[in-house]
């Protein structure tokens, strides 16, 4: 007699395939926000980096160029220039491919946002408020690769507020908004605080009514690099801390 031979089949059923699917679709949809949002932070994190590096490069091939071999301050022209002429010299060597002064129509520029929100969160008007449509303090530029950075003109230093992506979102500062500051207009800049000599990664000025800059350290006071609580230690310390940590600083709320 024959002997029959069964073999039994396994598989899945279209049941178990689509509970599979659904099960991870919502782990997806759950982690993926969080990865992109740390993508972002880590290539805003290297877009200040390099902003900073660049700007410093600018710095160097200027003194260089007018064999200026102490601060940049001693060769800069004294006097109040909302022109911007004293910082064409310098941004010639950054790759700028459009600008615009504070005496222009400057809301017509498609790569200025609308508005911009500093630290606390808080919409920015008035001429100190970065690289908006709402105001550019003296004067403002794009780069080839979409940063953004306006400029409040000092005697002898720049204080300068950029955006890393242009138009995208948040455009707060402390998230894709830094400060930076070149020069020095109160004396010997204390070694804590610079990126070099003539780099300084706080603001310039200390204006309690310059709403851009609220919250954040000034160079005219001694800064902690690690601080991000603007309530403390002179005030959050914002590019000092993404170029110490790689990382920009988290939301702050109060």
């Amino acid at each position: 007699m024959q002997e029959e031979i069964f073999i039994k089949k396994t598989g899945f059923t279209m049941a178990e395939v689509l509970i599979t699917i659904l099960i991870i679709g919502v782990v997806a949809s759950m982690t993926m926000p969080a990865l992109i949002n740390h993508y972002v932070e880590k290539e805003n994190a290297v877009r200040v980096k390099r902003f900073v590096a660049v700007l410093n490069q600018a710095v160097m091939r200027f003194k260089a160029e007018n064999e200026c071999y102490g601060s940049i301050s001693s060769c800069i022209v004294g006097g109040a220039d909302s022109s911007c002429s004293n910082f064409v010299q310098i941004g010639k060597y950054m790759q700028i491919v459009d600008s615009v002064k504070r005496t222009q129509n400057f809301a017509e520029k498609y790569w200025l946002p609308d508005v911009t929100y500093n630290y606390y969160g808080e919409e920015v008007s008035g001429r100190y408020g970065g690289p908006s449509k709402v105001t550019i303090g003296d004067c403002a530029y794009l780069l080839n690769d979409g940063t953004t950075f306006a400029i409040d003109i000092n005697p002898t230093s720049f204080n300068i507020i950029f955006d890393v992506n242009g138009t995208k979102q948040p455009n707060r500062v402390g998230r894709d908004i830094f400060v930076v500051y070149v020069g020095n207009q109160w004396g010997t800049t204390s070694a804590a605080n610079s990126y070099n000599n003539d780099i300084v990664p706080y603001s310039g000025v200390d204006l309690s009514l310059a709403i851009a800059y609220k919250g954040l350290c000034p160079n005219s006071k001694k800064c902690n690099p690690n601080n991000l609580d603007p309530s403390k230690d002179n005030g959050a310390s914002i590019t000092a801390y993404t170029l110490l940590h790689d990382k920009v600083p988290p939301y702050y709320n109060k």
